[in-house]
């Protein structure tokens, strides 16, 4: 899976009902863009009623005008590449799906659209008729729409891929909005049926373990009273309860009926000298949209993203992006420098948390909840300087806070809990470490429930620690429990899920039931090889693990280096710059052993 980095974004325009300007809203802001200096890909999702290259300003360049307005052949886009891709494999380029648009002479950038496709041709009804459960579960349907992003960054390099996503609740929006999207643009009309099917699409998409930045944009809304007490005063208050999630809840953008649009598709921005400022509404919107992206947490957001893929030099990349968006912002600044590791970078992240510590028990006092989350990310960079006493002292005293001010179960002090419980890890104590893990897991199990991912995320803890404490069969209780319980409620394929596996296999392994933790080992790597694809960390990971275990088995030598050659040899031909930290550390161990006689 290619990672998501700073250069391009993706964003979803997606409305749950039709009628509400969705496509219109999109055009006008890839309009804008290109017309100031960028490079947009429009994609048009929309199957059932595409509707991208009826704008002319979207035809593809260089093509004849029709003797008849309006009567432009039709093109090939999603539904053919995706048609080629399950039939043989992607294609080697996009120009026969992906089209460089006419736009308008003065433009300064360019726009590009890979458009539904051909309709009345047998590769758009196949894709219309498409069972996308099976073609995610059985056609590696996530790796293909994975790599067709990474096919639009390498070859079109975009700043902004813009995706129609059609109404309702279906599978090819969920690509759009669930898979894709950075963010997502929530367009809606206020009557009751339009609130509460966008709320229904509002919580899935938070819910995700990834979730998108979700914007809201009310259209089209007639002139009305705004006051207290009126209906849009009222619709606005509903808003602000059930969608809470997006970044501007408090104050939707609101895009007016314009009656012109309803006898002609008006491209409101291209319109010059507009006196009545009709595309005012879409520029403002787009103007929401670039704001939220330089946001300093939109690029944390994507960094965490690299980082949970164990892609370190990809995070390191996007905060430095965000730097130059946001020069000495602190939050950027010491994540980077805990990221670099440095002595230098360490001590100037060092710095700016204890001056942030210093100015918020000023202003806010030394038990508020920011003071104490600054302390607690100050011990984390202090651990990573090797002072483990200095960490282990703030995080006893956000701890003592904590539990007087929230009491003993509170998320914040339970967490605090955890911090602590890592340092003394660090420290060797890991009779301390055990009995703050046993805590936390006793309260989470009682309070959150035995499948709530908070409870597994402390078993998962206490098992590691327990394997370190050599209590091996207590660990593999442990990691066995959560690996039922996440096949049963995530799936087998879930990331979540192949990360137990392999944690059980390592201490299956270490049991000495080689052929336990072999089979788990095998079992994993398929699926990781097969959902993320070869040269993904965790596939490396999963092999380099399989590998070691083969070593370890009596008579598998060739299996071991049979497991090299497929899966691992690769890492040796790579800059390790180019690779993340457990990827670097791997290459780093074959290197060894390559070289011992």
């Amino acid at each position: 899976m290619k990672t998501n980095t700073a250069k391009t974004h993706f964003i979803a325009f997606y409305s749950y009902k039709g009628g509400v300007g969705r496509t219109l809203a999109l055009v006008n802001c890839a309009r804008a863009l290109a017309a100031s200096g960028k490079r947009v890909v429009v994609m048009d999702f929309d199957l059932e009623a595409p509707g991208l290259e009826h704008f002319e300003a979207l035809r593809p360049r260089d093509e004849k005008k029709p003797k008849k307005d309006g009567d432009y052949p039709p093109l090939a886009g999603f539904a053919e590449y995706l048609g080629e891709c399950r039939a043989t494999a992607p294609p080697a380029g996009l120009t026969a799906y992906i089209h460089r648009c006419a736009g308008l002479p003065d433009d300064k950038g360019e726009v590009w659209l890979m458009p539904a496709g051909r309709r009345n041709d047998p590769a758009y009804q196949g894709i219309l008729g498409l069972d996308w459960d099976h073609f995610y579960r059985e056609e590696d349907g996530y790796r293909l729409m994975e790599n067709l992003r990474g096919h639009i960054e390498d070859e079109i390099e975009p700043d902004y891929v813009l995706m129609d996503a059609r109404t309702g609740l279906t599978e090819v929006g969920g690509i759009a909005t669930h898979q894709l999207a950075d963010m997502v643009v929530l367009l809606f009309n206020l009557n009751r049926q339009n609130l509460e099917g966008t709320k229904r699409v509002h919580d899935s998409l938070i819910a995700l373990e990834t979730a998108p930045i979700l914007l809201l944009a009310a259209s089209p809304i007639p002139a009305m009273p705004t006051s207290k007490g009126t209906p849009f005063y009222e619709k606005m208050q509903i808003i602000r309860r059930t969608l809470k999630g997006a970044k501007n809840v408090e104050r939707p953008i609101v895009i007016p009926y314009q009656p012109i649009l309803a006898w002609e598709e008006r491209i409101l921005v291209d319109q010059k000298d507009d006196p009545f400022d009709f595309d005012g509404a879409y520029r403002r919107l787009l103007e929401l949209i670039l704001e939220t992206l330089n946001d300093p947490k939109y690029f944390l957001r994507l960094a965490t993203e690299s980082w949970q893929n164990n892609d370190i030099r990809g995070a390191i990349e996007i905060l430095e992006a965000g730097l130059k968006q946001n020069p000495g912002n602190p939050d950027l600044s010491v994540w980077l420098a805990n990221l670099r590791r440095d002595s230098n970078s360490l001590a100037t992240a060092q710095q700016i948390q204890q001056g942030r510590i210093a100015s918020l028990r000023v202003e806010l006092g030394e038990e508020h909840p920011d003071t104490l989350t600054s302390m607690s990310d100050l011990a984390e960079t202090l651990r990573a300087q090797g002072d483990l006493p200095g960490a282990r002292a703030l995080q006893e005293q956000a701890l003592e806070i904590r539990r007087r001010v929230l009491g003993a179960e509170h998320p914040d002090t339970l967490i605090s809990m955890n911090n602590l419980a890592a340092t003394l890890r660090s420290q060797g104590d890991l009779p301390g470490a055990r009995a703050l893990q046993e805590q936390v897991l006793e309260i989470r199990r009682r309070v959150l429930g035995a499948e709530h991912p908070d409870t597994l995320i402390s078993m998962g803890n206490l098992a590691s620690t327990l394997g370190t404490q050599d209590d091996f069969p207590g660990a593999r209780a442990l990691q066995e429990q959560v690996l039922e319980i996440l096949r049963r409620v995530l799936g087998a394929e879930h990331p979540n899920t192949l990360s137990s596996i392999n944690n059980l296999a390592v201490t299956l392994r270490a049991q000495g039931d080689l052929p336990g933790a072999r089979a788990l080992q095998e079992q994993a790597l398929e699926i990781f090889r097969r959902v993320l694809g070869a040269e993904h960390p965790d596939t490396s990971v999963s092999a380099f693990s399989l590998f070691m275990t083969l070593r370890q088995s009596e008579g598998e030598d060739e299996r071991a280096l049979e497991t090299f050659r497929d899966h691992l040899a690769w890492l040796l031909q790579r800059d390790p710059a180019s690779l993340g930290a457990d990827q670097r550390y791997i290459r780093e161990q074959l290197l060894q052993w390559k070289a011992t006689p």
